[in-house]
């Protein structure tokens, strides 16, 4: 953690938090949870510093004597507050061995002196806690210990209001850490109380519900236990349309394991439950593999009509071909996949400190041209300062507090469909030329510095946008953000290395050194490339011998 962060700085973002929620949320909570909130404000200032300290460590246990904080004037008086506040307790029903797990080996070493274990001194530690563990089975083992034990308590109100102010359990309070630090300023969106995602308790419960489905399904595929696989799936919710994603991606988690279990037909079922890849392809090939073919070229029709991304459109030509064979009367109607990719060969002189690309550019430099290193920061960024202000709109369940980079559902399919009109509004205004630079300018000028999940400031200059509006047709830049638009989440990557410009026109290069081959995402967007005749190149560099 740096060390120049503002004193105290992790209660008030804690307690911005509680009150975020409450002042938002107030409605949705349960009497424990407002109680959580109140009383929390009535902990003395060392008891709030050491919970919050405590729930953003690793735990669930702590030793008293290794809670040591310079903002703690007390530590033995807050814990004493904590465990008498219910906030906290000393580790009652938790079992030896994961109180032994805060042992040192001296620590162990005299428990086994205590309990009269020989010859220990000559073992090592994860001998030692073998031997104390088996010693102390049915024994009182706290009472022995020569530290207290502490457990953080209220931990299901807590994570309520994590969700409620993150709209997930992953994020922690790094982003607030980021904002004290002046890296991350973020915009100053509206937080509209009627487009709240969480409207009623019982979307609430539903989403806790699937966390806790999540992550039981882990325990017991990690545990190999298959019976008990099979009966979580007997037990499955109902899939709700505003949580699919959520649902999707456990649901295709077990139905993989139940294939690994050689349980085909369970896991075919269970796929049928999903809306998400991989699941139409996992489908197809468990046809398959029961001999089922004309279903499985039915699920590969299904994707080739309405498919969910691109990697799944390939994998149902591809499949298609392999279960149709060569003299199927099916196999003419099946598009291409090949990427159709431009190259040039070009040899140069390796310099020290200098990689593959710079040297590229460096060349460049030499045969006139104006060369930029862009990667994924141009055409994204581009999108991010033209769309601005759609990015950022009010709509339902995209922004939960105010430290969002970007809307939370920036990578499921309804971000497209929920911002429509004004998305297609958009795209017939920025067909003039003129329109677009104004957008973009604009944009980059008045937001300069403000986190956006599209628009890396350090990679784009005043220079290099005005190139590129002047140089790359409106045409050009509306096929790339459509093609973004179309799958935010595989589609923000494997852009050309390089960006080339010299009079009124410009050419995307991909640099690869010697042995360097595209990536599958590269593949994808240099066959859209060729669709659309935008000039794109991969230059193959090389060295001379010796």
């Amino acid at each position: 953690m740096p060390e120049d962060l503002p004193a105290g700085y992790y209660l008030r973002n804690f307690t911005y938090l509680l009150n975020f929620v409450i002042e938002r949320h107030e409605e949705t909570l349960t009497v424990a949870e407002k109680s959580f909130f109140t009383e929390f404000q009535a902990l003395s200032l060392d008891a709030q510093r050491l919970y919050v300290r405590l729930c953003s460590r690793k735990g669930p246990l702590f030793r008293a004597d290794k809670l040591t904080y310079e903002d703690i004037s007390d530590t033995a008086m807050a814990v004493a507050e904590l465990v008498d506040e219910g906030f906290a307790d000393r580790g009652a029903d938790c079992d030896n061995e994961a109180i032994l797990a805060l042992c040192t080996r001296a620590d162990l070493l005299c428990l086994c002196r205590q309990n009269e274990t020989k010859s220990a001194s000559s073992l090592k530690k994860d001998q030692l806690l073998a031997v104390v563990a088996e010693a102390m089975v049915g024994l009182p083992l706290r009472a022995q210990l020569p530290f207290t034990v502490i457990q953080p308590r209220r931990l299901d109100e807590l994570r309520v209001f994590r969700l409620l102010f993150f709209g997930n359990l992953h994020q922690d309070m790094t982003d607030f850490v980021l904002h004290e630090l002046g890296v991350a300023p973020f915009e100053s969106y509206e937080i509209d109380h009627e487009a709240r995602f969480f409207t009623d308790r019982t979307l609430l419960d539903e989403t806790l519900a699937l966390y806790e489905l999540s992550e039981l399904s882990r325990e017991i595929i990690d545990s190999g236990e298959r019976e008990t696989l099979l009966q979580l799936c007997a037990s499955l919710p109902d899939r709700n349309p505003d949580l699919g994603h959520r649902y999707d991606r456990i649901v295709n988690r077990i139905a993989r394991q139940l294939e690994r279990y050689d349980c085909c037909v369970e896991a075919f079922e269970l796929y049928q439950r999903s809306s998400s890849t991989p699941a139409r392809e996992r489908s197809a090939r468990l046809l398959r593999k029961m001999e089922l073919r004309e279903t499985s070229i039915e699920i590969c029709q299904e994707v080739l009509r309405a498919p969910w991304d691109e990697a799944e459109y390939e994998f149902a030509v591809k499949f298609s071909r392999r279960i149709l064979g060569k003299d199927h009367r099916f196999q003419s109607t099946l598009p291409s996949v090949e990427s159709r990719v431009q190259t040039d060969e070009l040899v140069l002189y390796p310099e020290k400190d200098c990689n593959v690309e710079s040297l590229v550019c460096g060349w460049a430099e030499e045969q006139r041209f104006s060369a930029y290193y862009v990667e994924n920061s141009l055409f994204p960024g581009l999108f991010g300062l033209a769309f601005w202000d759609i990015i950022f709109a009010p709509v339902r369940g995209a922004f939960f507090n105010p430290f969002q980079r970007g809307p939370s559902d920036l990578f499921q399919p309804t971000f497209v469909d929920a911002r429509a009109e004004s998305i297609a509004e958009r795209y017939a205004f920025i067909q003039d030329r003129e329109n677009l630079a104004s957008t973009v300018m604009k944009h980059y000028r008045s937001k300069h510095g403000l986190a956006n999940r599209f628009v890396h400031w350090e990679a784009l200059s005043e220079d290099l946008l005005d190139l590129a509006m002047f140089c790359i047709p409106v045409q050009h830049l509306t096929f790339v953000f459509e093609r973004m638009m179309s799958d935010f989440r595989n589609n923000l990557s494997g852009f050309p290395d390089l960006i080339l410009f010299r009079d009124d026109t410009y050419q995307l290069v991909e640099v690869k050194g010697p042995g360097d081959r595209l990536q599958v995402n590269q593949q994808r967007w240099f066959r859209y490339f060729g669709e659309k005749n935008i000039p794109a190149i991969v230059t193959n560099v090389s060295y001379p011998p010796g």
